[in-house]
């Protein structure tokens, strides 16, 4: 299920569906939800953009082994 909601938070559409499929992806498998935010963070054009980096920036600072995901 990672995968699908991955997939629904990286697609146009309305923000607020697209930010609970990022936060379902992040429950279910850390490594796909955190791959799909950094992707979201990076998109400096998509309204998710912001919000995403700074919920980056938290999970990174309280948990700096998510950092070895970003090259993964």
């Amino acid at each position: 299920a990672a995968p699908v909601m991955a997939e629904v938070a990286l697609e146009e559409g309305d923000p607020s569906l697209r930010w609970e499929a990022l936060r379902e992806c992040l429950a279910l498998d850390t490594a796909t939800g955190f791959r799909t935010l950094v992707t979201l963070a990076r998109r400096a054009e998509d309204p998710l953009s912001a919000p995403a980096g700074a919920v980056r920036a938290q999970l990174v600072e309280a948990h700096p082994q998510l950092l070895s995901l970003e090259t993964a």
